[in-house]
């Protein structure tokens, strides 16, 4: 587990009591006027406490150390979240009363608390919460405070160091949602061969008029003293394209519960069904942000999807069937594209039945909008889909699926310990 250093920021000792320097400088004046030997030992008594209460307080800030540290590697959507604190003095005097004020935007969850330290004392625990939604969340910075035991002054430093933290979307399962597997230029053995480039060279071959110069291979060019290319495999299982419509305008819902979230468990369902099955996933979306991630394999191309859908919000502004017509560009014959959209206009469906015709397999789910107090569907949308050859599932508000978690870890990601001291 990698570690962060934190260095925390130059501490500020505050003066709460500004009348203790009062005092000592009302008793010094006294004393040299009035030579008694009373207000002389007032004046010393009161000047040697304001004077050990700020060394005290300023040797307890440069003497604490903290360590945090998640516990949890990965936390989907519902989950308990879990950090490990570890808070050191180490100095000789005990330090009383140190808070530590957490302020990580993690929604519903604190890390704030008080604690008392001995001398040379270690304190250890532990702070969870709910994950209440999907995104990247932030643990820390956090605020460190104390003080002596009169309340005479206090000491503030800032650790303003901070470590992200995922929460993915929970991971349906679909077993309905069917997706065509089609042919396409791949990454699987075949006794097929193509010009095309694809993931997974088959051979060599003698070059000839045409090849481009990126498929030469260079080293058996080199030993047989004559060009040669790479040979490709034909793959029988096409990659599957997930083209999410996150366009706000056909956003509905409330809180949690809206077409937006509902899409992004679809698409994790999707994701995990096709990369169990051993297909290439990609992901097109539009939100807030611009995302397309190329078709891979394995489980690492399912965290990074689910990491991708983590943080994508409903806040485009590109219509749906623009968005598929892009993606719908650069595919070749035999891909399949799993279409998810709330939109009931059925212009999507229209750009969906265009793919089709150009043999890529295309497959929708409708999420009725209307059922999330939205507008209502158009009436022919389904009826068009089936016309077009293009299978439709429609989804409703209060459809509730079955969750899994992965079997295998997510990659190695964001440092989740910190360390500061003083």
């Amino acid at each position: 587990m990698r570690r962060a250093i934190l260095s925390p920021d130059r501490p500020v000792v505050t003066l709460l009591r500004p009348l203790a320097l009062l005092s000592v400088g009302v008793l010094g004046v006294l004393a040299l006027v009035t030579t008694s030997a009373i207000v002389y030992w007032f004046f010393y008594v009161t000047a040697a406490l304001v004077v050990l209460t700020w060394y005290w307080v300023s040797r307890s800030v440069t003497n604490l150390r903290m360590a945090r540290s998640l516990v949890t590697k990965a936390a989907f959507a519902g989950d308990e979240v879990a950090e490990e604190f570890r808070l050191t003095n180490l100095g000789r005097l005990p330090v009383l009363m140190v808070e530590l004020e957490d302020q990580s935007n993690f929604p519903g969850y604190s890390a704030s608390i008080a604690e008392n330290l001995d001398a040379r004392q270690t304190k250890v625990w532990q702070s969870s919460g709910k994950a209440l939604r999907r995104g990247i969340f932030t643990m820390g910075p956090m605020v460190v405070r104390t003080g002596d035991p009169f309340g005479i002054f206090a000491a503030e430093f800032n650790f303003p160091r901070v470590t992200s933290f995922v929460v993915y979307p929970r991971i349906a399962l679909m077993p309905e949602l069917t997706v065509p597997a089609g042919h396409q230029f791949g990454s699987s053995r075949s006794s097929s061969r193509t010009q095309q480039i694809t993931s997974d060279a088959a051979g060599i071959r003698d070059f000839a008029p045409g090849d481009p110069m990126k498929r030469i291979h260079w080293l058996s060019t080199a030993r047989r003293g004559q060009i040669t290319v790479k040979e490709f495999d034909l793959e029988p299982a096409a990659s599957v394209w997930i083209a999410l419509d996150l366009n706000r305008a056909v956003l509905a819902g409330r809180g949690a519960d809206t077409t937006e979230e509902l899409a992004v468990i679809v698409a994790t369902a999707v994701a995990y069904q096709q990369i169990r099955a051993g297909r290439a996933v990609g992901l097109a979306a539009r939100g807030d942000q611009r995302v397309v991630l190329e078709p891979q394999k394995g489980p690492q191309q399912l965290w990074r999807i689910l990491e991708h859908l983590a943080v994508l919000r409903a806040h485009g502004r590109e219509v749906f069937p623009l968005t598929l017509s892009e993606l719908g560009q650069g595919l070749a014959p035999g891909v399949s594209i799993v279409a998810i959209s709330s939109d009931g206009d059925p212009e999507w469906i229209s750009a969906l039945g265009q793919l089709t015709r150009r043999r890529i397999n295309c497959t929708a789910v409708h999420i009725d909008a209307h059922s999330f107090g939205g507008p209502a569907t158009a009436a022919d949308l389904v009826s068009l889909a089936a016309l077009s050859g293009i299978g439709i599932r429609t989804l409703r508000a209060g459809q509730e699926f079955a969750s899994i978690r992965p079997d295998f870890e997510p990659p190695p990601g964001v440092p989740a310990t910190m360390v500061a001291g003083g």
